[in-house]
């Protein structure tokens, strides 16, 4: 541990007490940490964060967004009698009060009160696990639909516009700055084949408050009753159009049961149907025909962009998105291109399948 992280660590423990940290998840963007107090007792473990500034350009206004984002859903949760201690991620103060604390580089950090008991699911092992993440993020969606849009302000406004990630890709392929482009033209002519793929938001549709990265380990389930608890990570709420925030989950959900290979593989429609479910049920009856509607274009779009983002973090060299290895960002493209693949094949049947769910379908 660095003085600068013992610094940072001192600003939220008790006076004297003595931390135990160990690195936290596989997270693409943050640097995160478990910090255990172990000479203070009935202090609970804290998830401690460096907020990526290279990500977040004014990470304080992250930090006050999470925080105007999770003050009203412990308001949700309070006045439904649930437990807002376990269905709500929360930020932890400094000792003197402060949403965050500043090290000797200038680098923000937070912490989080650590949900005991509680974990993500890298990978859905049955139907009902799709169908609990689904149920979390509509009921996200939900109890977000009475905090007015403009009491957020998005950290990455851009960042589900698809065509921006699509020219930011061509900008990078033809700068080239570490010469890799010559070894990627596949992945770069397979994008290219699928931008048709990738739908703008269709006008009209409702502005809600959205999640803005519905990936699946982004839920957090109870080891003990095996039901999905509370989404965390919410750096990216924003205003936006709900589908996409549905077909992100669902291009997620399909692109792990995908990689899961074998018989899982094969009932990769079955944990769509799931997921899709899930989430109906737990947004109630929120969104509009028209909006369900726009699912189906929703799962393709966020999956080419995805790989378009992926593809372009390889060219530049892993800059972006966190990578344990050379080439990962690489990997990361190949996986959402084959949901691509996987959504193409089945447009049709997709679409079926999100009308026959739907709340409100006649």
């Amino acid at each position: 541990m660095t003085t600068d992280m013992r610094g940072v660590i001192s600003s939220y423990l008790p006076p004297g007490a003595d931390a135990v940290i160990d690195s936290l998840g596989e997270g693409h963007i943050h640097e995160s940490y478990v910090v255990r107090a172990s000479d203070a007792m009935g202090f609970g473990p804290l998830v401690l964060q460096r907020v990526n500034r290279i990500v977040f350009p004014n990470p304080e206004r992250v930090v006050q967004t999470v925080a105007r984002v999770t003050e009203h859903l412990c308001q949700r949760a309070r006045l439904e009698g649930r437990d807002e201690t376990r269905e709500v991620l929360r930020l932890a103060p400094t000792r003197d009060g402060d949403l965050w604390t500043v090290d000797g580089e200038g680098e923000i950090w937070r912490a989080f009160y650590w949900i005991s008991g509680a974990v993500p699911v890298a990978t859905p092992d049955s139907p009902h696990q799709a169908r609990e993440i689904g149920r979390a993020f509509g009921r996200f969606l939900l109890d977000l639909s009475e905090l007015p849009t403009d009491a957020v302000e998005p950290a990455l406004p851009h960042l589900r516009n698809a065509d921006r990630h699509l020219e930011a890709l061509d900008a990078a392929a033809r700068d080239d700055p570490l010469r890799r482009a010559s070894g990627v033209q596949k992945e770069l002519a397979a994008i290219e084949a699928r931008i048709h793929l990738t739908q703008a938001a269709r006008p009209g549709l409702p502005v809600r408050l959205i999640h803005g990265d519905t990936k699946i380990d982004n839920v957090l389930f109870d080891v003990v009753t095996g039901q999905s608890l509370c989404v965390i990570d919410l750096d990216t709420v924003m205003p936006g159009p709900a589908p996409i925030d549905v077909g992100d989950f669902l291009r997620s959900l399909v692109r792990r049961t995908l990689c899961a290979g074998g018989r899982r593989r094969r009932r990769a429609v079955e944990y769509f149907v799931a997921g899709l479910a899930g989430y109906r049920d737990g947004s109630g009856g929120l969104l509009t025909n028209e909006e369900w509607e726009a699912v189906p274009d929703a799962v393709l779009t966020t999956a080419v962009a995805l790989a378009a983002r992926f593809l372009r973090d390889h060219l530049l060299g892993d800059r972006y998105f966190r990578v344990r290895r050379p080439g990962e960002n690489l990997e990361r493209c190949h996986q959402q291109l084959a949901v691509a693949r996987w959504g193409e094949a089945r447009k049709s049947q997709i679409a079926d399948l999100v009308c026959s769910t739907a709340p409100h379908w006649p």
